[in-house]
């Protein structure tokens, strides 16, 4: 925005909650990565893949593997977190909402903006969000209450990655993931 428009920039408690989400979902995509190099086993470090790759990868293998600890706890869990992540998406990289008149761009007030967003794939609906707090809590607090359990759905998946990890360097072909 140009200095012109510093009125209708959003408020410093907009802000604040924009930070909150931003940082949710930097930790809430840390936990995908891990959770899914869990359950998709070796190959490196670093998956530089979109999440949403990621997770439809860790899925297809939950459905084949009925061994998988709390299988069923995990697939809801990573369901749920590709829906998180997409939201978080839709808001950073979204535009604002300018409202014209026809004299041209017509003045917000804090409060009176969205964001819009037009996804890339055809086919996908455009989404807007308001900006403001409750607007932006909409998307920071479902990817508050996913951090808050994951450690729950995940119990017993690394011991599981492990064994399938042993197994896998002792010949064993079931320990093939």
């Amino acid at each position: 925005m140009s200095s012109q428009d510093d009125d209708a920039d959003p408020t410093d408690d907009v802000l604040l909650e924009l930070g909150r989400m931003t940082y949710r979902a930097i930790y809430l995509e840390s936990i995908i990565d891990m959770l899914c190099r869990w359950i998709i086993g070796p190959g490196g470090q670093v998956d530089k893949r979109p999440k949403s790759e990621q997770i439809a990868e860790a899925q297809s293998i939950i459905k084949e593997r009925p061994d998988i600890p709390n299988r069923d706890g995990l697939a809801t869990w990573l369901a749920e977190a590709s829906r998180a992540v997409d939201r978080r998406n839709a808001v950073l990289h979204a535009e604002i909402v300018v409202a014209w008149g026809p004299q041209g761009p017509v003045p917000t007030a804090p409060g009176d903006s969205w964001l819009l967003h037009i996804p890339r794939k055809k086919g996908e609906p455009s989404t807007t969000t308001p900006l403001t707090v409750d607007g932006l809590r909409s998307i920071h607090l479902p990817m508050e209450a996913l951090l808050a359990r994951w450690l729950d759905v995940s119990e017993g998946l690394g011991a599981w990655r492990l064994e399938m990890n042993r197994r896998r360097r002792l010949g064993d072909t079931d320990g093939q993931v």
